[in-house]
């Protein structure tokens, strides 16, 4: 497997090739938490896996990884995916919980709207509202 690793329109994109399996999963999942590192806080990441002809578990626990670590800030995991990955997205039940998109420039475009994320509740003891919001950096309380 070959990962790639470049930003467009200041989106970052993992671009991935061959195969990811349980021995090339570790590499591409340290260069998408890069990628996640790189994208802030209320961003996201395209991982393009148009050139991946063969991908297993290991490759969507990844995925799945990296999903739930941008949802957390808000940010958004945007798969480009040909037809070999999309069977598996299929296979595994996973096509609605997943932003597929069959190309590179719509994937780009919905990551770069800012997203809100629900920031963690302060320590205990501390006044709070019900719910903090952050969006672009500024946080917003809402009661």
């Amino acid at each position: 497997t070959a990962t790639l690793f470049h930003e467009e329109g200041g989106v970052p994109i993992v671009s991935a090739f061959g195969e990811i399996d349980l021995f090339s999963a570790r590499e591409f999942d340290a260069l998408l938490a890069q990628a996640i590192w790189q994208a802030g806080k209320t961003r996201g990441v395209v991982v393009d896996l148009r050139g991946v002809e063969f991908m297993d578990v290991a490759g969507l626990r990844v995925l799945i990884k990296a999903r739930t670590a941008l949802r957390v800030t808000g940010g958004q995991l945007a798969v480009v995916c040909g037809p070999p990955t999309r069977r598996l997205f299929e296979a595994a039940g996973a096509v609605e919980s997943f932003g597929l998109y069959p190309d590179l420039r719509v994937a780009v475009e919905g990551c770069s709207k800012p997203k809100l994320a629900l920031i963690p509740d302060p320590p205990q003891g501390e006044k709070r509202p019900l719910m903090t919001l952050e969006r672009a950096g500024r946080r917003q309380r809402v009661r």
